[in-house]
């Protein structure tokens, strides 16, 4: 008996322990995933203005061409976003002397199109310094896609310019609906608070590079995918339920919340236009700011504030609304008539897809590391 009763007690034993372990199993936490994404090399000149410059891939004149590549139109496109594929454009600290931006650009995601209410918008913008001593950047060419899609690759020729990218310390972001149509006079900006104050509302975003975090939530300098420098933030006009109206995005260069000593200004600056933004909507050139056409998606210049800013027509359903009266029904007698044709012949318009490019066709093969 004694025999009997030890092993059903060592059966039970190893019956519990191995429901523990399976339990420990299912119960356990998952190791994270490692960290595979691969940064963008630069391929344009850029200057530090004040000094302190992003974290880069590879090393200037050390470029490394040993991973995947694309063929498009017989030309070899050593790819973006690749561990063997490693370069970097020339860059210069600037921070001895004051940086007079040349050139600013919004891109044409707020100028060439509408902006939803509901739609996530892209704010991007661009620093550009004419320099004098030419400074040396990779040639790099489109492969495929577009917008976040894209994709684009290295010739390894290298080339020079006198053109450069600006990267400052001190760039901030501001954005606010207006109360009202844009008027100048109703608003002064506050440089102790990074604001309009005046006919604005309280800003729905307000934050410097400086306090650039992880996400989309941020407002960040980056390397994008065609090797430039650019300020970024997903606008989502929702936020704050201000309801459509008029928005003014401001990008100022912060003198006195940054921890960097700003060194970077836009007293002579000009508006740079994109190819892709429509004529109608660029402002005139010319020293200090923008000007010509009037209403949303014009860049304007503010020397004397060091900022730009763009005021931005968001179409939507307001969030209130006033109710409607109910109409007054009356049994009036309506004079019978004999029904004629009021069709006129108006101009429709034109719904066809517009004509696309021919789109070359891209081989991609990749090449083992030394």
């Amino acid at each position: 008996m004694k025999t009997h009763w030890f092993h059903t007690k060592s059966f039970l034993s190893i019956v519990v322990a191995t429901i523990l372990v399976i339990a420990g199993l299912f119960n356990a936490t998952p190791a994270p995933a490692a960290e595979t994404t691969i940064g963008n090399n630069l391929s344009k000149p850029a200057i530090w203005a004040e000094g302190t410059g992003l974290t880069l891939r590879g090393t200037y004149g050390a470029p490394v061409f040993e991973g995947a590549t694309a063929v498009v139109n017989g030309t070899t496109l050593y790819l973006q976003q690749d561990a063997n594929n490693t370069w970097q454009a020339e860059t210069a600290d600037a921070s001895a002397s004051p940086v007079d931006v040349s050139w600013i650009d919004w891109g044409d995601n707020l100028g060439s199109k509408s902006v939803s209410l509901t739609s996530p918008t892209r704010v991007e913008t661009v620093l550009l310094q004419d320099v004098t001593t030419p400074m040396t950047g990779f040639e790099t060419l489109l492969v495929s896609g577009s917008g976040t899609t894209e994709m684009w690759g290295a010739t390894t020729a290298t080339y020079t310019t006198t053109q450069a990218l600006v990267y400052s310390a001190n760039a901030h972001l501001t954005i606010q609906r207006l109360n009202s149509t844009p008027d100048q006079s109703k608003v002064t900006w506050n440089p102790n608070t990074d604001q309009w104050d005046g006919d604005a509302s309280t800003p729905t975003f307000s934050k410097g590079v400086w306090e650039s975090t992880d996400g989309s939530g941020g407002y960040a300098a980056e390397i994008n995918i065609s090797g430039g420098i650019a300020y970024g933030y997903i606008w989502r006009p929702s936020d704050g339920n201000l309801g459509p109206g008029y928005y003014r995005l401001t990008f100022s260069l912060d003198g006195l919340h940054a921890p960097t000593t700003l060194n970077t200004f836009l007293t002579n600056t000009q508006i740079l236009t994109s190819t892709e933004t429509s004529t109608s909507l660029l402002p005139a050139k010319g020293p200090g700011g923008g000007g010509g056409e009037t209403g949303a998606a014009v860049p304007q210049i503010d020397p004397t504030n060091n900022l730009s800013y763009i005021d931005v027509l968001v179409a939507g359903t307001p969030y209130t609304s006033t109710p409607t009266s109910t109409p007054t029904v009356t049994n009036t007698p309506v004079a019978t008539a004999t029904p004629t044709s009021t069709r006129t012949n108006c101009p429709v318009a034109d719904h066809r897809q517009p004509d696309r490019p021919t789109v070359p066709i891209v081989h991609f093969r990749h090449s083992n590391p030394k």
